[in-house]
């Protein structure tokens, strides 16, 4: 299962995110100083996945602990793109 996947593909699907940081969604990347010219998403796994249901000895489901970071040099393009990641 690509949960990084899952969570562009989720991310691409609001068409907020799509029209102001297309292009600029990252996976453990992060943008140098100079380049934060538009808004950059980046997302960073903070841990391995934990196994959370079992049935026959068969993982049914697992946590993951993530990260979204919204970079942008414009405090109201990071708060309304954080925003619509949050819902």
């Amino acid at each position: 299962m690509d949960v990084l996947g899952m969570i562009y593909h989720a991310l691409m699907a609001n068409l907020t995110i799509k029209e102001k940081a297309y292009g600029r969604i990252k996976f453990y990347e992060f943008p140098e100083t100079g380049e934060v010219k538009a808004p950059f998403i980046i997302i960073d796994p903070l841990d391995v996945p934990i196994p959370k249901d079992y049935a026959d000895n068969t993982w049914l489901a697992y946590d993951c602990l993530l990260q979204i970071d919204v970079w942008s040099k414009k405090r109201t393009a990071t708060r309304e793109l954080s925003e619509q990641i949050h819902y």
